[in-house]
C-alpha cells in the first residue's frame, strides 16, 4: 500500500533483468521465435503488456510519492520496456562478450531514462547507486 521509491524500481529492474537472463536464449532470438509461434507470441504479448501496466504505475507512484516530476505525457515506461527487452540484443550486436555486465549496463541505461525526472536528491542517490553498482 505505500508508494515506491527509488530503490523499488532499482530491485525491480534487477528482478527483471534477472529473469531476462534466465530466459536470455529466448531473448537473444526473441523476434524470430515469436514469428515462429503464433500461441508463444500471443502470451509474450500478454506478458509485456502486463509488464507495461506495471511499470507505468511504478512511473506514477514515483510521481505521487514526491520522487520524480513529471507530467503524465512525461512517464512513459513503454521506453523503459522497449530497452529491458532488447537489451541483450543490443549487447550482442554490439559484441560485448561478458553478458552479465552487459545486463548490470542495462539497468543503468534503464535507470538513465527516469533520472532527468528525479528530484534533486533522488538523482544524487541514483548517482551514489550506480556509481557503487558499477565498480
Amino acid at each position: 500500500g505505500r508508494l515506491p521509491g527509488l530503490e523499488d524500481i532499482w530491485l525491480q529492474l534487477h528482478l527483471v533483468f534477472e529473469c531476462i537472463w534466465d530466459y536470455r536464449f529466448l531473448y537473444r532470438d526473441l523476434v524470430d521465435i515469436l514469428s515462429r509461434n503464433r500461441r508463444l507470441r500471443l502470451r509474450f504479448a500478454r506478458i509485456l503488456k502486463r509488464a507495461d501496466e506495471q511499470a507505468h504505475t511504478v512511473m506514477r507512484g514515483l510521481v505521487q510519492a514526491g520522487v520524480m516530476r513529471a507530467s503524465a505525457d512525461e512517464v512513459n515506461a513503454t521506453n523503459i520496456l522497449v530497452i529491458a527487452t532488447f537489451w541483450m540484443n543490443y549487447a550482442a550486436a554490439r559484441g560485448d562478450k561478458d553478458e552479465r555486465a552487459s545486463i548490470r549496463d542495462g539497468i543503468v541505461q534503464v535507470m538513465m531514462l527516469v533520472a532527468p525526472f528525479l528530484r534533486d536528491a533522488e538523482r544524487v542517490h541514483l548517482n551514489t547507486l550506480t556509481r557503487a553498482y558499477l565498480t
